[in-house]
């Protein structure tokens, strides 16, 4: 058993149940820890409330089904959408699709080439 706890402070009111099951949060903690620790047959998930409850949820199969297909969704419409442009912004350094992504590759192959340009207080 693998219990993912998310401690939680200043909070003036709780998730009720319903919200508890389907707390995006709580399923992604839930797909890295089945995937880190393949072994476990349980997985719990805990919000710990330092002024008030300590909530346990677990998923089950197909809520775990219904979140992949959702964030494998969610990434195809991030990666292929001309609704939303790639830009950079602070996070760029943490994604592992700087590789791919289009804004990332710009600044990278412009900052490159501004680094073999001779400098022309050098030139003869």
């Amino acid at each position: 058993t693998i219990e993912v706890v998310d401690y939680k402070t200043g909070a003036s009111s709780f998730p009720t149940s319903y919200e508890l099951e389907n707390d995006e949060q709580l399923s992604m903690y839930d797909l890295m820890a089945r995937q880190l620790h393949p072994w476990a047959t349980t997985v719990r998930l805990k919000l710990h409330y330092f002024q008030g409850p300590k909530l346990v949820t677990q998923r089950k199969p197909h809520q775990r089904e219904a979140f992949l297909d959702y964030v494998a969704t969610l990434y195809q419409e991030m990666t292929t959408s001309t609704l939303y442009p790639p830009r950079l912004n602070r996070y760029c350094g943490y994604c592992s699709y700087r590789k791919e992504c289009p804004a990332y590759q710009l600044v990278f192959q412009e900052s490159a080439a501004e680094s073999v340009k001779p400098d022309a207080t050098h030139v003869a």
